[in-house]
Order: C-alpha cells, then structure tokens, then sequence
C-alpha cells in the first residue's frame, strides 16, 4: 500500500513535471512538499535503468476488471485492476535481492581488500625485518674485522715485546 501511494503521487509529479508548457526545472516543486517523492527522483536519476519499473503502467493482459472481466481499455483512473501475473510485488523483492547480493559482493570485496592490505603490511614488515637482519649482519662483520684488526695488532706488538 505504502508503494502505491508513492508510485501514484510519483507519477502524478512526474506527469506535471514533464507536461508541455512547464518552465520549471526544479523537480521538488512538483512534488508538494514530499520528500519521499523527492528522494524516489533522485534514486531513480542515480538508476536510471530503473525508470521503466516505477513510472510505466501495467500492460493491459496482466491487469482484469475487480469483476474479473479482462479490461478492454487500460485506464488506471477509471477502473480497479487485479494484477494476475507482473506483480510490483516481485518485482520490489528482486530489487531487494539485487540489492543484498550488491551488499553482499561490496562486504566480500570489502573482506578481500582488508585481507590484502593486511597481506601487504606484513609483507612490507618481512622485508623491513630482513633488511633489519641484514644491517645487523653486516655490523657484526664489520665488528669482527675490527677484532681481528685489533688482535692482529696486539699480537705484532706482542712479538715486538718478546724481540
């Protein structure tokens, strides 16, 4: 019901908008005040492959008179109409599934990038600890070749002593 009514005030905004003569640009003046209008707009300028769900009628072989009677004529003022197949309904919980699985594939590429990013950060941690290791390898040689370099000294100024 909520869907109706806001489909039918939309189309009814729409209609005046769009209507020959009309100079005004701003879409919200049609819309009296209601921002769920408004806002249904700006979703549907965002998705505009969605235009033909909201604001087109239902063709006239899925639509019968309350009588039951097939309607001869599709006039939505004029008559009430029992949708048999087409439902808003089905369509309205695709949107929902298209929606989750959207959700869904952003939260799975979301949990990707968190898991690459922290793929990356230890990475770059292996290779700063390497480097870290390589950098202390290379001081103790050269504290090594120092010691070596001293105690060769030592020993020449010991065989110094003892000539």
């Amino acid at each position: 019901m909520i869907w109706k009514n806001l489909n039918a005030e939309y189309k009814a905004a729409l209609s005046h908008y769009t209507m020959s003569g009309t100079h005004l640009s701003n879409f919200y003046k049609f819309c009296h005040g209601q921002k769920d209008v408004y806002y249904l707009r700006k979703h549907l300028e965002a998705k505009p492959n969605l235009n033909s769900t909201v604001a087109a009628d239902l063709p006239e072989e899925v639509c019968i008179h309350s009588t039951g009677k097939p309607s001869s004529r599709l006039s939505s003022t004029s008559c009430t109409l029992t949708k048999r197949k087409g439902d808003k309904s089905e369509v309205i919980d695709q949107l929902h599934d298209m929606q989750a699985d959207h959700q869904h594939k952003r939260t799975k590429d979301d949990h990707w990038r968190e898991k690459e990013e922290l793929h990356l950060e230890r990475e770059e941690e292996r290779k700063s600890m390497e480097y870290l290791q390589e950098q202390e390898c290379e001081e103790r040689e050269e504290e090594c070749k120092e010691q070596d370099h001293l105690f060769s000294k030592w020993e020449c100024i010991q065989m110094n002593i003892q000539g």
